[in-house]
């Protein structure tokens, strides 16, 4: 059964994958968007997120020492 408002595992995959391609983006606001989002999603999906969690954790790692 599909429940609307409820994003399936393709999507989700997709929906990682661009955020994690603009926290290594060149400009700040990106950056800062792509960390912002992340945080949503992980307050909205919790678990549904573990599979990604060593990929986002390495990509937060990487702009540890930036503005985000």
């Amino acid at each position: 059964m599909k429940v609307p408002g409820v994003v399936t595992g393709p999507v989700l995959a997709t929906m990682i994958t661009c955020v994690l391609e603009e926290l290594e983006n060149t400009e700040w606001a990106a950056r800062k968007a792509a960390a912002d989002t992340l945080t949503c999603m992980v307050n909205a999906l919790g678990p549904s997120l573990n599979i990604f969690r060593a990929p986002c954790t390495t990509a937060l790692q990487n702009c540890r020492f930036d503005k985000v």
